[in-house]
């Protein structure tokens, strides 16, 4: 898990929100960015980004290449691009200060909380949930527990998450270090609405 953070210098106002990973498709195209703007009420006269590969090509004191897409919705919302400096503590120092907050507010208590996963593999995975399932086994390994359920057997897991690398890495991870308890017979749901309609039918 990744946290995408922005700030407007002069407020402090700040967004967070939580991402899958730092690729484009979570920058640009799952609209991190944009979610920031919305919750400003606006985009401001230039964004002030690290130096991520997903957004800035080339890094450069004078002459940065700003990833197309970047510099496309930068257009589109009316404002610019300048890539912090590299090795520049100050240009970022507001970000730096919020991100070591989150950890400490949000990160921090969650780590003493059991997760929760429930019908994991009812619908196939796309890269962004893979590489979630990925990371949660890893952040959590001998830390804390963590509760899978999934209606598919793990021999189909595979197959739902489909990409043999990844899914590999996650079978690894979480299969091996599990305590797995297999259930059979009729879903608990069905036995209590049919627990239900009995009761109904002796009312009337």
């Amino acid at each position: 898990m990744e946290t995408f953070v922005a700030v407007l210098g002069a407020s402090g106002l700040t967004y967070a929100e939580g991402s899958v990973s730092q690729e484009k498709e979570e920058l640009i195209r799952s609209r991190s960015n944009e979610r920031a703007f919305w919750y400003f009420g606006g985009a401001g006269d230039a964004i002030v980004p690290d130096n991520l590969k997903s957004g800035i090509n080339r890094a450069d004191r004078y002459e940065p290449e700003i990833n197309p897409d970047f510099a496309e919705f930068a257009e589109y919302y009316s404002t610019v691009i300048i890539p912090a400096l590299v090795r520049e503590a100050r240009d970022k120092a507001l970000v730096e200060n919020v991100v070591k907050l989150v950890y400490q507010r949000i990160y921090a208590p969650l780590r003493n909380r059991t997760f929760y996963i429930d019908d994991l593999g009812l619908e196939p995975f796309d890269a962004p949930s893979r590489l979630s399932l990925l990371e949660i086994p890893k952040d959590r390994l001998r830390r804390k527990s963590s509760i899978i359920v999934s209606r598919i057997p793990i021999n189909r897991w595979y197959e739902i998450i489909g990409y043999p690398t990844i899914a590999d890495a996650i079978c690894d991870r979480i299969v091996h270090s599990a305590h797995r308890i297999e259930l059979k017979g009729e879903s608990v749901r069905k036995l209590y609405a049919r627990r239900e309609i009995m009761q109904e039918r002796k009312s009337e």
